[in-house]
């Protein structure tokens, strides 16, 4: 059974979603020999409120970006979705991020699109308890160029 508010195409749910989605930070950075990459995550669909969580970097063989770029990732943890939201702006999925060291950490992934994330850090209790919360601080990390685009 997925959560209320799943499904919705304005606001779809991690558990209603691909098994694997490969997102990347706006912001190209040079790296130096004409190469350039984005910093990147990937979510891997572990089961329907789990995902596994690599992240690395999106390599480009040229500057700016341009072309095709090669995923460098490596586990980085895992993220349990107990509590997922959504209405017309926003799916929130507020979740425990475990890292590949046993440390955790509070996280909220805020889905402003079917191509949008924002990984927002968060506490227990939530600081961003309600969407309206989460829909302010990812609006904030969008304007930052901080959130994570489909690729």
């Amino acid at each position: 059974m997925q959560p209320a508010g799943c499904g919705r195409a304005s606001a779809p749910c991690l558990a209603g979603g691909a098994v694997e989605v490969l997102e990347a930070l706006a912001l190209c950075v040079d790296l130096g020999g004409g190469r350039s990459g984005h910093a990147m995550v990937r979510a891997v669909k572990r089961d329907e409120q789990t995902v596994d969580y690599p992240s690395g970097t999106l390599m480009y063989a040229a500057a700016n970006c341009q072309g095709s770029g090669s995923p460098l990732v490596s586990s980085f943890g895992t993220v349990n979705f107990p509590r997922v939201a959504a209405d017309a702006g926003v799916a929130a999925h507020w979740g425990r991020f475990t890292a590949i060291t046993g440390t955790t950490s509070a996280m909220v992934w805020a889905k402003l699109s079917d191509t949008k994330r924002c990984l927002l850090g968060d506490s227990t209790p939530s600081v961003l308890p309600t969407l309206a919360q989460v829909l302010q601080s990812a609006s904030v990390s969008d304007q930052q160029n901080a959130c994570h685009i489909k690729r």
